[in-house]
């Protein structure tokens, strides 16, 4: 017969109560190692889109802390918009608001040419402005508003190979490729 101190050697300090129920003695340890990275992902992902952060401009805190519908976000002025669809696209990726902005068909093309040719703080915010504005176009190529607009297509291409960010020049480099798919439809 097995003494219980030597069956918490052989389970490892598990054991079975004699209605079946398992009791586990390992649980202070995994939690001491979960918690701490369930608290760093929290933080980590970023409860932005939730709680709203005090970083960023005031009116992506502003629209983030509401409801966030379309009909709300078009409400919003041009330059607004874009900056609502950066922050989307930095804080929720994969959730910009290109298709929506892009119902202003041919007349935001100006406004988005504007911010390729901008003046940029930092790499950072040049790298982002460039992905967005390669993401508001692919939408516009998609609905048919970039025909005969090859000027605009090449100097996207060269600002898209200038984004330093991998990632983002590569979700710019398939944006590209989708909006000269469209344009030899």
């Amino acid at each position: 017969m097995e003494t219980p101190a030597t069956q918490k050697l052989i389970t490892g300090g598990n054991m079975e109560s004699k209605n079946g129920y398992r009791f586990e003695h390992g649980g202070k340890i995994r939690l001491a190692i979960i918690f701490p990275l369930i608290i760093l992902i929290f933080f980590q992902v970023g409860c932005w889109g939730f709680f709203g952060r005090e970083d960023g401009p005031k009116v992506c805190r502003d629209f983030f802390s509401k409801s966030r519908t379309d009909k709300e976000f078009l409400n919003h002025s041009l330059e607004d918009q874009f900056e609502i669809h950066k922050c989307s696209l930095q804080h929720i990726p994969g959730i910009g608001r290109e298709g929506v902005m892009s119902e202003g068909g041919e007349k935001i093309v100006p406004f988005l040419v504007e911010k390729l040719n901008g003046k940029y703080k930092s790499q950072y915010e040049k790298d982002l402005t460039v992905y967005a504005t390669a993401e508001v176009f692919s939408s516009l190529s998609i609905k048919g508003y970039l025909h005969k607009r090859g000027r605009i297509v090449d100097l996207l291409e060269r600002k898209v190979r200038l984004i330093e960010d991998g990632i983002w020049r590569d979700r710019a480099m398939d944006d590209l490729r989708t909006i000269k798919e469209e344009l030899n439809r």
